[in-house]
């Protein structure tokens, strides 16, 4: 992995997967998929926590508390580990010095997003377990706010710097259609 590293900086040609495969390879690589958990579960934790909160005494509150909890913790959990493939396919995936440099500003805002979506439990427990507050609303809009960026950010290093994408092969031109007169 230390010449991935290296090759990266030295701006050396596309990089081959490291040798030590601690990883079932697939293409283009983990971060697509994990991303998705990534940023939907805690999105939906925080319209739940919403929701929740404009109706503390309706029937579905509680269960909207239960089921907010449960999509922000795997949430977390998932951010962490879509940090993680990230960064494996960062060392990885070959990508030109502006994709580079797109890549970069996206991983910080999404250590940021998974910073301030990983204090709302901190803050929900700071208060009574089973109310929301608050703090825990605007912490988890921020983070919401901060998911949303990232993940535009994401979505413009695949589709406008091409990474993470295999080149397509050469296609034959298609003749235009014929009239049928």
């Amino acid at each position: 992995m230390r010449e991935h590293v290296e090759a990266r900086h030295n701006r050396a040609a596309p990089l081959s997967p490291p040798s030590p495969t601690f990883m079932i390879s697939i293409l283009p690589n983990w971060h697509p998929m994990t991303v998705h958990f990534a940023l939907a579960l805690p999105i939906t934790a925080t319209l739940l926590i919403s929701l929740a909160r404009v109706a503390p005494e309706r029937a579905f509150a509680a269960g909207a508390v239960q089921a907010a909890k449960w999509s922000l913790a795997i949430g977390i959990a998932a951010l962490w580990l879509s940090i993680g493939t990230g960064m494996h396919a960062y060392l990885t995936e070959p990508m030109d010095a502006a994709a580079e440099q797109a890549v970069r500003v996206h991983q910080y805002w999404g250590w940021g997003t998974a910073a301030v979506f990983t204090m709302a439990p901190a803050l929900w427990q700071a208060q009574h377990p089973k109310q929301v507050g608050l703090a825990l609303l605007v912490c988890c809009w921020l983070g919401t706010a901060c998911a949303s960026v990232t993940g535009w950010l994401g979505a413009e290093n695949v589709y406008r710097h091409g990474v993470g994408v295999e080149a397509r092969t050469t296609a034959e031109a298609v003749p235009p259609p014929t009239s049928a007169r």
